[in-house]
């Protein structure tokens, strides 16, 4: 599926602003760093950044030795990116258009960047990731979890928050093998959630 238009342009309009908030790891929580940290290392082949925003994951990773490239739908998003992190390859793109081939990655990354997507799009979205790993690739993906998958008024547009099973079931069903999941409550933050997942080898 293509990017909302109203969502890119939503990111597009306030880029510096959240770059400026949310565009360095060491504003985020240590947990995902730890998190994220462990998971590329796991990772041996080429790993996709999707929805890389500012950029500072993909960086992350790549100086922690990950053959990996970022992408994202606004433009304003990867121009800060190659600016900030000139080393690290990053493209404007969608999930629709990664330029990478069917079956060829290693490991895809989606931290907080499938939020806009609604649930009745989820599956699609996530075939289309499933499409894009080879077998034992692995996805590790972040999102707000809440007791029932709902939309809500975001920071910059609508989004969407997901309960544990919902996403998970979503998950089996674009034929994923749930790895680990895990969860996290803090006092002044939205409860968050990951899920490691794996493209299953042939049999």
């Amino acid at each position: 599926m293509e990017v909302d238009p109203e969502v890119q342009s939503a990111y597009g309009k306030q880029a510096d602003e959240y770059a400026a908030v949310l565009g360095a790891v060491d504003q985020m929580h240590p947990d995902d760093s730890d998190h994220i940290r462990i998971w590329g290392r796991r990772i041996v082949g080429p790993v996709l950044d999707i929805g890389c925003g500012p950029g500072h994951w993909t960086d992350f990773l790549h100086r922690a030795g990950a053959d990996i490239r970022g992408v994202d739908p606004v433009p304003e998003f990867t121009a800060y990116a190659r600016g900030e992190f000139p080393g690290v390859d990053f493209r404007t793109a969608s999930l629709n258009s990664t330029g990478a081939d069917t079956a060829t990655l290693a490991g895809v990354l989606c931290w907080y960047s499938l939020i806009h997507i609604p649930p009745q799009q989820m599956g699609f979205s996530l075939t289309q990731i499933h499409r894009l790993l080879r077998p034992g690739g692995e996805l590790l993906v972040g999102f707000f979890r809440h007791p029932r998958t709902d939309r809500f008024e975001h920071a910059i547009t609508p989004a969407y928050r997901w309960s544990v099973d919902h996403f998970a079931g979503e998950l089996h069903a674009a034929d994923f093998t749930i790895c680990d999941i895990h969860q996290r409550a803090d006092p002044d933050a939205r409860p968050h959630a990951s899920i490691r997942a794996i493209k299953p080898r042939v049999r």
